[in-house]
């Protein structure tokens, strides 16, 4: 059986699983060495509260599309 945490937590980039209400489920090493925050502190919060740069971005508003939608945000 495969422990996706595990083999996410050895990728090169930085990681990151999100619920619908974009609350942060899983952080992966990457992003807890580039981040300086502790992984056991992310898990629970949402995450434009923990990376605020991704709302200029509109990833906020693709995500919640991604989950409203089943699919890819265009």
């Amino acid at each position: 059986m495969v422990d996706h945490a595990q083999l996410l937590d050895h990728l090169r980039i930085g990681a990151a699983v999100i619920d619908p209400d974009l609350k942060i489920l899983f952080w992966n090493r990457w992003m807890t060495e580039h981040s300086l925050l502790d992984k056991q502190e992310v898990p629970g919060r949402p995450v434009q509260e923990v990376l605020p740069g991704l709302a200029a971005k509109d990833f906020v508003k693709k995500a919640r599309e991604v989950f409203r939608r089943g699919s890819r945000a265009s």
